[in-house]
């Protein structure tokens, strides 16, 4: 499979064990983005605080060159993805099929720039260099929506009105505090820093703009699996389900204990992930009819700004109940 089709398409992976006698339990494999708010999502089961008689959940990790290679190969039964994966996936011969929703994004997408940056309108920002971190994210497929449709900017990264770089975010701040770049995509940790800086000012924020135009909140990745996976473990994933639910819930029912053992844990501000919570969403382990709705909106904004063909049927491309 092109290696560049699967960096545009994976945003992935992570890993954790319940405990219990290995040998009377069917073992299910599982992959999440490397990042602090799926330790969050997923603590009680890696603290095996819940467990399941019936199935294990070995979880992993993953930093992205792994998770590339690891969808590639489908090395997990359960694997985090944009939804872009599924739709472009599908227009590949590549099948893959949703098994749950995952990172809703309510507000966590923000466009920077410079606090003394000339540019006030997103409009302004034609003939002008806009950092982020992949072209291939769900977050970039925002912004360029919501620059085209909104502010009437070509947002194709080939001779569109505006010039795409992908960088580092964490080199994103202090390139646009030199005016090296005029813009910069920013989310998670790197954009709860920015937002407190003097030195920077929010332009647009993304993700509310593109809930506004489009009705729902923006679904940057889901949970997806393969046709063969659900053949041979349908009964174990069912049982699977319910157990991420629960550690969903139980992340949300005590979010400030589950913050600061995460946060110390990983050695961050355990401020951030309250603020993370704020900006995001996450719903494991359930695919309801709104984030059914909240996929499809994605895939009808890749398709006006030309990365998809068609939107396809999310029901044809989910794992059936």
């Amino acid at each position: 499979m092109d290696r560049t089709f699967v960096l545009a398409l994976v945003m992935l992976v992570a890993v954790g064990s319940a405990g219990g006698p290995a040998s009377a339990r069917e073992v299910v494999t599982a992959a999440y983005l490397d990042d602090p708010t799926r330790d969050m999502v997923l603590y009680a089961l890696t603290e095996g605080i819940i467990t399941s008689r019936s199935v294990e959940v070995k979880f992993s990790f993953l930093p992205l060159a792994a998770a590339v290679e690891a969808f590639q190969f489908k090395r997990y039964d359960l694997i985090e993805a944009s939804p872009m994966a599924v739709a472009g996936g599908a227009a590949r011969g590549f099948r893959i099929l949703i098994f749950s929703a995952a990172l809703e994004n309510r507000n966590g997408t923000l466009l920077f720039v410079a606090a003394d940056s000339p540019v006030r309108d997103p409009r302004e920002l034609r003939g002008r260099t806009i950092a982020l971190a992949s072209l291939g994210g769900t977050f970039a497929l925002e912004t360029r929506f919501v620059l085209q449709d909104a502010y009437g900017l070509n947002t194709d990264p080939q001779g569109g009105d505006v010039r795409f770089v992908e960088m580092g975010p964490d080199a994103i701040p202090a390139l646009l505090r030199a005016g090296r770049i005029d813009a910069g995509v920013l989310l998670h940790l790197p954009a709860y820093f920015t937002a407190r800086s003097r030195d920077f000012r929010t332009l647009l924020e993304v993700t509310r703009e593109f809930t506004k135009r489009l009705g729902s909140l923006s679904m940057n990745s889901v949970v997806v699996t393969y046709p063969e996976v659900v053949a041979r473990k349908g009964g174990a994933l069912r049982e699977v389900r319910q157990l991420l639910q629960e550690s969903n819930a139980y992340a949300k029912q005590h979010m400030q204990r589950v913050s600061e053992a995460v946060a110390k844990k990983r050695r961050i501000d355990p401020a951030y992930l309250q603020w993370w919570w704020g900006h995001y969403d996450y719903a494991n382990g359930s695919l309801t009819e709104a984030h059914k709705r909240e996929i499809h909106n994605v895939w009808t904004a890749a398709h006006r700004i030309g990365m998809l063909r068609a939107v396809p049927d999310v029901n044809e491309l989910s794992v059936k109940e």
